[in-house]
């Protein structure tokens, strides 16, 4: 048994996925199901049952893997509610953001110890709920000029994974990117 597991939790927590036979006899591949969380680390384990054909007990070597700490809005780990839209953005970080009108939603599992999202501010702009670790801040996107790449919200994370999730609250809202440190 081989299992991917986020750092600081029991066996049970493993990634589903699937591991093939890689570039040599002694390097594997792990293609998990869904998106890793961004941010997190994760570590092999493998069974004490485990041996090769010399009866020799696998040990895993290195160290747990960290995932990018940049999920742009175009990232697999999103999950949309229908109704957003994409635009161009030359000083956006993932060079466009998301937009959508009140009431859509978009979620991201990720880790670290702070988080912060990026967007545009501009005239006409509405608002954004911004979730995570139980907490709820409301952002508001409206100004007297158009600008991109703003640091719209920044907050310490908890330890473990999370749902961060940004609902429009109001007109319409957008976010460009999410960084974890």
């Amino acid at each position: 048994t081989v299992k991917v597991v986020p750092t600081d939790k029991p066996r049970s927590a493993a990634i589903r996925g699937s591991i093939s036979l890689g570039s040599s006899p002694t390097h594997y591949v792990f293609t998990p199901r869904k998106p890793l969380a961004t941010g997190a680390t994760y570590h092999l384990v493998v069974s004490s049952r485990l041996v090769d054909a010399n009866k020799n007990h696998v040990v895993v070597t290195g160290k747990p893997l960290r995932t990018k700490l940049l999920a742009t809005n175009h990232s697999a780990g999103w999950h949309y509610s229908t109704g957003w839209t994409r635009h161009a953005a030359s000083s956006a970080i993932s060079g466009s953001y998301t937009a959508a009108t009140a009431g859509h939603t978009a979620t991201l599992h990720l880790a670290g110890n702070d988080v912060e999202i990026t967007g545009c501010k501009a005239p006409g702009m509405g608002s954004v709920s911004i979730s995570v670790a139980g907490r709820t801040h409301r952002v508001s996107e409206a100004q007297s000029f158009t600008r991109c790449g703003v640091v719209l919200w920044h907050r310490a994370l908890p330890a473990g994974i999370h749902t961060l999730r940004v609902r429009v609250s109001q007109g319409v809202g957008n976010f460009d990117a999410v960084t974890v440190t």
